[in-house]
């Protein structure tokens, strides 16, 4: 049996995100309005923030998944860690507090933040308008393993 023969075959038997072009090309889903994306359940109570994921593997891309939060100011996660390094991208017009392990820092212009995997961090919208963060997994399958480590050290009245 050929590589992509035994490829293809273990594919379908563990539903596995597409691994070559052809394969993520059959699925033609170039663009998914966000109003399709789910919120993952682990995000579903997270104050002043609504979520969307778009999981690689569900829409044919190959390597990554994409998480979008709409925070509202004051919002932000709770300090959690994830098994995998993220990318996030922050929008011009914004102040935002970050700690990324023991790091806290603040941003108010247009960035890329990197976050490592197992790295605890957590962040907060200082700004008086809501503000869209964009997150980079790099796995076709988002990343589930989300960890809460504690409340948001950076909000003020943290729950």
């Amino acid at each position: 049996m050929s590589n992509s023969a035994q490829n293809d075959g273990d594919q379908q038997a563990h539903a596995s995100p597409p691994t070559t072009y052809n394969q993520a090309m059959e699925q033609k889903q170039f663009f998914m309005p966000l109003k399709q994306l789910p919120t993952p359940p682990e995000l579903k109570d997270v104050p002043g923030a609504q979520t969307w994921v778009m999981e690689g593997s569900q829409h044919g891309v190959l390597a990554t998944s994409i998480l979008i939060a709409q925070v509202e100011p004051g919002g932000g996660p709770p300090l959690h860690l994830h098994y995998t390094e993220e990318i996030q991208f922050v929008s011009d017009g914004h102040e935002v507090d970050f700690l990324i392990g023991d790091k806290r820092f603040t941003i108010n212009e247009p960035g890329v933040v990197h976050i490592p995997a197992h790295t605890p961090h957590a962040f907060v919208n200082r700004g008086t308008q809501s503000m869209q963060v964009v997150t980079f997994f790099p796995s076709a399958v988002y990343d589930l393993n989300w960890k809460v480590v504690g409340p948001n050290p950076l909000l003020d009245n943290p729950d």
